[in-house]
Parts: C-alpha cells; sequence; structure tokens
C-alpha cells in the first residue's frame, strides 16, 4: 500500500466511524433538526481540538501532515478501541503512544487462560505490565508455585525471584538469570514513567533484597524476550528451557510466557508431571 492509498484509506475509515457515533455518545446534544445520524465534522473537530478546516482536509484526503497527538486525539474522538487506534497510525505510518496506565486490577480472558492450558506440558503463565501472575497452566504451577496460594507481592515474579530462597535452588544460573530480569523490569519501567506503583515497589524491594539493591543501581536494560533458562526440579533432575514472551495483541499490558524445553530429555520429563 503505497501513501497515497494508505491516506485514502485512513480518511475512509475516520468517515465510517464518524458516521457511527451518536453525538450523546460523546456527551453533546442530539438537537431535533439533526440531518445526520452520525458525528458532524466540526464536532470531531471540536473534540479532538483542532480545526474544522485542517479535518476536513484529512477526511479528503488532502496532503497534509499529522502528529501522533492530533491522531490520537482524533481516534479518542471517535471512541476508537485498542486496535482501531493502532490500525490509524499505521495507515499514517506513526508509532503509537505510550500505553495508557491501567491501575485497576487485570485479568486475563477464558480464551488466553485456555491457550495456557493447551500448552500444556509446557510451563506458562501470564503476567500483568506490574510483572504479577494472572493465569498460569498447571506445569508453570508445579514448577514455579502453587499461585492459587499466592497473594499480593507473592504473586510478583520479580518480588518471587528475590524473596523466596526456593527460587536459588531453583534457578542453576540463578545470579544469570536475575541480573536479566532486573534489565527487562527497568525496561517495563521506563514503558510507565510517572506511575508511583514502580516507585513503591522498587523502594520496598531495595529494602528487602541487598542483591536487588545492587543489580538495580546498575542501571542495565535489556529488550530481548528469549532467555535459555536451566531449572533444578525435585524428582525430576535439570530441566532445560527456551524462554520466550510475547504481549497480547488486545492487551498489551498482559505479557504471555512460554518455557519450551530446549531437549528430548526435558521434554520426556515434562510429561511425568
Amino acid at each position: 500500500m503505497n501513501n497515497e492509498q494508505r491516506y485514502k484509506e485512513l480518511s475512509q475509515f475516520l468517515k465510517s466511524r464518524r458516521n457511527k457515533i451518536s453525538p450523546t455518545q460523546v456527551g453533546l446534544p442530539y438537537g431535533n433538526r439533526r440531518r445526520t445520524l452520525g458525528l458532524k465534522r466540526e464536532e470531531v473537530a471540536q473534540l479532538a481540538n483542532v480545526s474544522l478546516t485542517w479535518y476536513t482536509w484529512l477526511e479528503q484526503n488532502r496532503p497534509i501532515k499529522v502528529s501522533e497527538q492530533v491522531l490520537e486525539n482524533i481516534g479518542q474522538a471517535l471512541l476508537l478501541n485498542e486496535t482501531e487506534m493502532q490500525y490509524i497510525f499505521s495507515l499514517a505510518q506513526l508509532t503509537m503512544p505510550k500505553p495508557k496506565l491501567l491501575r485497576e486490577p487485570q485479568f486475563i480472558s477464558n480464551v488466553f487462560q485456555n491457550i495456557l492450558n493447551k500448552l500444556e506440558p509446557y510451563p506458562s503463565f501470564a503476567s500483568d505490565q506490574y510483572w504479577n501472575v494472572i493465569g498460569w497452566n498447571n506445569t508453570a504451577k508445579v514448577i514455579f508455585g502453587d499461585f492459587d496460594k499466592m497473594n499480593g507481592r507473592e504473586r510478583n515474579t520479580i518480588w518471587r525471584m528475590f524473596t523466596n530462597p526456593k527460587y536459588k535452588e531453583l534457578f542453576v544460573e540463578w545470579n544469570k538469570v536475575a541480573k536479566w530480569i532486573v534489565a527487562q523490569f527497568r525496561l517495563s519501567c521506563s514503558i510507565y514513567t510517572g506511575d508511583q506503583w514502580f516507585n513503591n515497589f522498587i523502594k520496598e524491594l531495595i529494602e528487602e533484597s541487598p542483591e536487588f539493591k545492587k543489580l538495580w543501581l546498575d542501571h542495565n536494560v535489556a529488550f530481548e524476550q528469549e532467555f535459555r533458562k536451566k531449572l533444578i526440579i525435585d524428582g525430576l533432575g535439570e530441566l532445560n528451557f527456551d524462554f520466550t514472551s510475547f504481549d497480547l495483541s488486545s492487551n498489551p499490558q498482559i505479557k504471555i510466557a512460554v518455557h519450551t524445553p530446549s531437549d528430548k530429555e526435558t521434554t520426556d520429563k515434562l510429561y511425568k508431571i
């Protein structure tokens, strides 16, 4: 799709969404003499804090420059969901803004919980933006602990890594994994700059764990989502995994983590759990 096609599709998409929104949905009076079912261009322009002329040109596929902030304002004015917002940013070849801070508890849907279950016997779990585990399969529960019995900080992956003595026995190369996980966590903190939860959590864990404090003050960051892990499990011995994680497209604040066996011996042992 070339630039002309992109902006044509963008203009058509914006018009289609504008026509589907009732004024009452965005807090505007409907009016007795209204001829259109959807919003008027001037109403979208008002809600998005842009000029009517500029917005009209955008819908008319004029070659005008669009900024991330303006496009986000338009998307919010048109009540676009996350997928639709990603779509218009893709058409405009712009980078999506940082995700909005969601401080309410995150939950994993039945669909994705079913996916975790289907990944058996590979230990897999889902975490929210704060690294709290919110979904898991049975193998993950056996290897990493009974999440059903955990609450508060106990379900947090970073917290358990540095406060649970059993984890130093679980991970053969604990120091290596701990360094990597803190570097990943620092990257998460940069994404949610301004969220006081991270500041409070870091302060608590620094007081709780000198090892975390040392690694945190190293200021390392890691972008890699893949990692090799060696674990020791009572009754099974050493298990080798290739770890990877990915964000849910429907909710980027939820991350799915999957441990895939690195060798046949590990695979065979997992089927014994």
